[in-house]
């Protein structure tokens, strides 16, 4: 890899790592103040919650079968990014139809706020194992980008030097 590429690579990883650790610290705060009751929840939340919570679940399995299944993806997706997502998605879609399957009785699901807090720690923990992991091996999708604007720099300055050469 080219020294300007390689440079490249660092800035973008850098940038992404630090968006993990500072998502994590969010989900960190909020997991918090809803396991310490700061946060409450009405009913209305927590239908909303877990259909939205049900959509995302099933978007990670269906992502993660994408990925099994698509060579090109495979190119610009991390595998350790995926599969520390399924244990979640799972959980979380056992949860959701729990909760739908009581749909009058989510008000009296007493674990609820529990689940969501363990939930948002889990993710939390996740997002820090993806930076951490992320510091030593860049995303492909961040390696792919680098190499992209590595690519148009080298048409540029290709640009330049036949403008150049033309005057």
């Amino acid at each position: 890899m080219n020294e300007e590429m390689t440079k490249a690579v660092k800035k973008y990883n850098k940038v992404y790592v630090i968006e993990l650790f500072v998502i994590a610290a969010v989900i960190i705060a909020l997991a918090t103040l809803k396991i310490t009751g700061v946060i409450g929840s009405s009913d209305t939340f927590r239908h909303i919650f877990n259909i939205i919570t049900l959509v995302g679940a099933t978007y990670i399995l269906s992502d993660f079968v994408w990925l099994c299944f698509s060579q090109k993806r495979q190119k610009r997706n991390s595998w350790f990014d995926k599969i520390s997502l399924l244990p979640f998605a799972i959980s979380i879609m056992v949860f959701d139809i729990i909760c739908l399957v009581n749909w009058a009785d989510v008000a009296n699901i007493s674990y609820f706020s529990i689940f969501v807090s363990i939930a948002f720690y889990y993710i939390a923990l996740i997002y820090i194992a993806q930076g951490i992991y992320h510091i030593y091996k860049p995303s492909p999708a961040i390696v792919l980008a680098a190499l992209e604007e590595y690519k148009e720099k080298l048409e540029q300055k290709k640009l330049e030097e036949d403008n150049k050469q033309e005057k």
